[in-house]
């Protein structure tokens, strides 16, 4: 948390002063940077070319400061060229560049710049900056608009229509995989756009730890498909999570004597799916599944719940219009 702390007030209060040290910085190293766009790739150069000694010699402090520089001159670029104002995304303990264009638009640069460090890979940083500056005229234009409601709408139906695919794999296979979806929209067409997702297979315990940074990376990765019908961006508004678990009952007989008791809790197996948005909506879906001789005999009606917390609530930024 101490370094979390550190690296939000240095954003928030050295941002042009880490962005112009930078500068000079890749300018005693050869490459020039001006603030424009079109410098932005020689930024992604610079990077590329640091990331051999990142991985290999230097400490994990020395490549937290490269990152940190590299993403106040990429959120200054933003400031400079389309207007917002400097912040801090708390649901990703993450930098961010709020209300570029004053559309209500975030940016999250160290997200994009540390894919390079880290990764080697990523999407090219002009490319990255184009999308954005697209979404800010396209929001100007008023031709983004987004109906909260309807998109919601849009998603429940999605979701149980998705379920019921998954209840008949499940009635012919009595088993079913976890799979975590994202949920991409369209701005432009006004309607959500299918994705498919391959399932999860880890042990659950490894998939509750990584669970956070799974939602992350497929958020992340979804960015980068097109609209099926007009090619156009996409937005991440969120995702569902679904799986075969189990669910202790409330009380037995013994009540709490018998849950102190040493004996195995009696239990009841659910199929669940857990969604969550950037609309500030997130539900819970679940059946419960009887089984005999393994075979599957009824799975019952979803009942629906609000999605208060637990392991499968990843926090997300509060507007759809994240990058």
């Amino acid at each position: 948390m101490e370094e979390v702390e550190s690296l939000r007030r240095h954003w928030l209060e050295r941002c042009e002063e880490l962005s112009e040290a930078f500068v000079e910085d890749a300018a005693r190293r050869g490459i020039s940077l001006d603030y424009s766009k079109t410098f932005l790739q020689g930024l992604e150069r610079f990077l590329r070319r640091q990331r051999a000694t990142v991985t290999v010699r230097i400490s994990q402090k020395t490549r937290r400061a490269l990152v940190l520089g590299a993403s106040a001159y990429l959120g200054q670029v933003i400031l400079r060229n389309m207007g917002g104002k400097v912040g801090w995304e708390a649901s990703f303990q993450t930098v961010s560049v709020d209300d570029v264009g004053s559309q209500g638009i975030k940016a999250l640069p160290w997200e994009r710049v540390a894919e390079l460090v880290d990764e080697g890979w990523g999407e090219p940083l002009k490319e990255y900056y184009e999308r954005i500056e697209e979404a800010a005229e396209a929001r100007a234009r008023g031709d983004w608009r987004l109906n909260e409601l309807d998109v919601w709408g849009q998603i429940q139906d999605q979701i149980r229509s998705l379920r019921e695919v998954d209840r008949h794999i499940l009635r012919d296979t009595g088993k079913l995989d976890a799979s975590l979806l994202p949920l991409t929209y369209c701005p432009a067409c006004r309607r959500l756009d299918g994705r498919e997702s391959p399932p999860l297979k880890p042990h659950p315990d490894q998939l509750r730890r990584r669970f956070p940074l799974l939602v992350r990376s497929t958020l992340s990765d979804a960015r980068w498909d097109r609209c099926s019908d007009c090619r156009g961006q996409l937005l991440p508004l969120g995702y569902s999570f679904s799986t075969l678990g189990w669910h202790l009952l409330r009380s037995g007989k013994g009540g709490l004597r018998s849950a102190l008791s040493g004996k195995v809790p009696e239990r009841e197996e659910v199929y669940v799916t857990a969604l969550n948005t950037t609309l500030q909506r997130s539900m819970l879906l679940r059946g419960l599944v009887h089984r005999a001789k393994k075979k599957i005999t009824e799975i019952e009606v979803d009942e629906l719940e609000d999605l208060k917390g637990g392991q499968f609530l990843v926090p997300l930024p509060s507007t759809p219009f994240y990058f």
